[in-house]
């Protein structure tokens, strides 16, 4: 394990195994800053991390979209959800609070939103003024981060306090910023899920169709971008005809209360991808569920097809054949250093595709007998 040079108190959090910022245990009130309320799987485990490395007292305000799906989802006292557009408010709380927390997720990258430059902006506002403890964990850095957002990072992290959760961000940090940070694993890794029982209706499913290989889907709108999505048709209208095939179509990013819609909503592009399909398909597009009850669906799965980041790591804890296929470096890396099949999309052919299906099938059936 690497460290930044500038930081002195790190600790490992026994139960989790993780490393973190004793400071973190002395904060009585954060900011911390990510998508966080609207459901999406990763950014709602990597909160619940988060939360668990800090002080039971301390209060944590969270800008978001979503207030009340943010409290559904996190039903802690700690919690106060500040609405994202509220402005003001949320600049009061800023200035008033011990430390701003930059949560998971890939921040520094071309395709981030305008609410991730204004709070990167204001927290050096902050920090130039007042001397703001700043913090990144957990978090990816991307080659297609422009100039200016990695002036931003230079200046934001000058003193340290950045945990970067793969070797790849660590070293592009280390080479266009100047800054060493401090190398974890992806948040997620690290989540301990409260116990859920496996929903009525899948159990159902799932007895109904005992003998069936059960594959699980995480798409992207990538798919549709890239225009691949007839080849994906086309493999799976092909195992789906020639072997025993149940296909649960995971929401990972959710149409949560209309706040996400078109291509960003998984919702979206699974009845995209239904309408092309043949009639007698098995192919089941499940309703959201919160993490934790997913994370107990997931057990029930052979394969899992998936483009989402989060999707693959939550089949890599379950220990589940994987077949990765790779839109960014991030899900190229994890599925390299796990030694698990994958294509690239921009290559993506339904051959290709088949051809690694009936290779992981064939080693599904070799460990039955």
């Amino acid at each position: 394990m690497e460290y930044i040079d500038s930081m002195k108190n790190i600790q490992i959090k026994k139960r989790h195994q993780i490393l973190y910022s004793d400071d973190f245990k002395t904060l009585k009130k954060v900011l911390i800053i990510g998508n966080y309320g609207p459901g999406n799987f990763g950014d709602e485990v990597m909160l619940d991390v988060i939360l668990d490395l800090l002080s039971k007292e301390c209060k944590v305000y969270i800008p978001t979209r979503s207030p009340e799906t943010l409290k559904e989802l996190h039903p802690d006292s700690r919690i106060i959800p500040l609405y994202f557009k509220n402005i003001w408010y949320i600049l009061k709380e800023a200035i008033k609070c011990d430390a701003i927390i930059f949560g998971g997720g890939t921040i520094f990258t071309k395709g981030r939103g305008i609410g991730i430059d204004l709070t990167l902006i204001l927290s050096l506002l902050l920090k130039l003024s007042i001397k703001k403890k700043i913090y990144f964990y957990g978090i990816g850095y991307s080659e297609t981060t422009p100039l200016g957002l990695r002036i931003l990072a230079k200046l934001l992290m000058q003193n340290g306090n950045v945990f970067v959760r793969d070797k790849k961000s660590k070293d592009l940090i280390l080479k266009k910023v100047g800054i060493n940070p401090c190398l974890i694993k992806d948040l997620t890794f690290y989540w301990k899920p409260p116990k859920a029982k496996l929903p009525p209706e899948i159990k159902k499913i799932i007895i109904e169709n005992n003998n069936a290989i059960i594959v699980g889907l995480s798409i992207t709108k990538d798919l549709f971008e890239f225009k691949k999505e007839k080849e994906f048709v086309k493999f799976l209208n092909y195992i789906t005809s020639k072997y025993n095939i149940l296909i649960f179509a995971f929401i990972f990013n959710p149409e949560f209360r209309g706040r996400t819609i078109g291509l960003s909503s998984d919702l979206y592009l699974y009845k995209k991808i239904k309408e092309e399909l043949y009639k007698n398909i098995k192919f089941y597009i499940l309703p959201y569920y919160p993490p934790h009850v997913l994370f107990e669906v997931v057990k029930h799965v052979d394969i899992i097809i998936g483009m989402r980041y989060h999707s693959l790591i939550l089949a890599h804890l379950h220990s589940k054949h994987i077949i990765g296929i790779a839109v960014f470096d991030k899900q190229e890396t994890f599925l390299v250093e796990h030694n698990y099949p994958y294509i690239r999309l921009n290559k993506l052919t339904s051959g290709d595709l088949i051809r690694i299906f009936e290779k992981v099938l064939s080693t599904i059936k070799s460990d039955q007998k």
